[in-house]
């Protein structure tokens, strides 16, 4: 049986939905949630099922630390970690513990749609690795290196939106993760590093993974919608970047020596538009009448990381405004591509 774990700071709103889709999973014993919000008081919803507790923290003690204490409070083979941001599909929990038996790993996570409809699917892990870091770094210097590492990541995301059976990937998303914790890996470690007190705990998990040769793997089966960036703290940046550099730290004994050079390339940047009303209404005025094609959404005019979803030319798609509200950031990008990712258009949103 799986227990499952939800962090919470400050996303009371977000947990009754969530729990509700939990339990409504048979193979679920047990569903805690880590408090690490003090002036939340979440007692109540223990009446909602006899199988939720509360462990309540005084402090906010941070994501990791949080994780592995409830996992030494409530004993069990199998931890489905998530986020209080994610809402699940009915199954899903069959799928997981399935892949990590057919493919005996350690960890296994779902492939995640952006939107309840399921219509636009949320790209694969980016993770942290030092030659990508130097990879970015270079992309800023070179034309063709960007065009690579944007190629790199289109051919990544199809083949990861391609698989029909349990598959390697080298990184997961912590938004939703089940954990074998009972596989020897586990035997002398504990779950997440506590040096990492927000982001970087997930990428690092992986890591120490794949470098005793146990790639986390994904359920293609198992899906989950992930309402991405719903964290209230205003330090995110601060925590992000302290937990990067704790990561370069462990793993390659310092940061990445810039790349140095002269900046040459420069983004062009597509003609703004500005979202307003409940909905927008996009149309598609393309030479290939009727043929397959996709949008893409991104925050970077780069699209290295992106979610996409099938649109035909010549017909109008109606977006809900409050899907996009959720990405909280000023500006969002958007692009049609063909069937070879060959970009058709490109446009930039005001995201005000």
């Amino acid at each position: 049986m799986i227990t499952a774990i939800i962090v919470n700071y400050k996303t009371q709103a977000l947990l009754p939905p969530l729990l509700r889709d939990l339990l409504l999973e048979t193979e679920i014993s047990q569903i805690v949630i880590a408090n690490n919000s003090p002036r939340e008081k979440l007692n109540e919803l223990q009446g909602i099922d006899s199988k939720i507790s509360i462990f309540n923290h005084l402090r906010n003690v941070g994501f990791g630390r949080a994780v592995n204490k409830a996992v030494k409070k409530y004993p069990s083979k199998y931890y489905l970690i998530i986020n209080p941001d994610c809402r699940t599909t009915k199954g899903f929990t069959r799928h997981l513990p399935k892949a990590l038996k057919e493919t005996e790993a350690a960890l296994a996570g779902p492939r995640f749609y952006w939107d309840e409809a399921k219509t636009f699917r949320m790209p694969p892990a980016l993770g942290y690795s030092y030659y990508l870091n130097v990879w970015h770094q270079v992309t800023v210097h070179s034309q063709l290196e960007e065009a690579l590492l944007i190629q790199q990541y289109h051919q990544n995301h199809s083949y990861f939106w391609q698989q029909s059976r349990a598959f390697q990937q080298s990184f997961l998303s912590e938004a939703c993760l089940l954990v074998h914790y009972q596989h020897s890996f586990f035997k002398n470690s504990e779950l997440f590093d506590e040096r990492f007190f927000m982001y970087y705990e997930d990428s690092d998990l992986c890591a120490r993974l794949s470098a005793a040769q146990l790639f986390p793997v994904v359920a293609p089966k198992a899906e989950v919608i992930h309402f991405w960036d719903q964290a209230p703290s205003t330090k995110k940046q601060a925590f992000s970047e302290k937990s990067r550099k704790a990561y370069l730290q462990k793993h390659y004994g310092a940061k990445p020596e810039p790349f140095k050079g002269k900046a040459e390339v420069k983004i062009t940047q597509p003609e703004a538009e500005v979202v307003q009303g409940e909905t927008v209404r996009l149309s598609f005025e393309t030479p290939m009448e009727n043929k397959k094609l996709r949008l893409q959404i991104a925050p970077s005019p780069t699209f290295v990381q992106f979610v996409d979803r099938d649109v035909r030319s010549k017909q109008d798609l109606i977006l809900e405004y409050s899907l996009l509200k959720r990405v909280k950031v000023s500006t969002l990008y958007r692009r049609l591509v063909d069937e070879n990712s060959k970009a058709l258009k490109n446009w930039q949103w005001r995201n005000d």
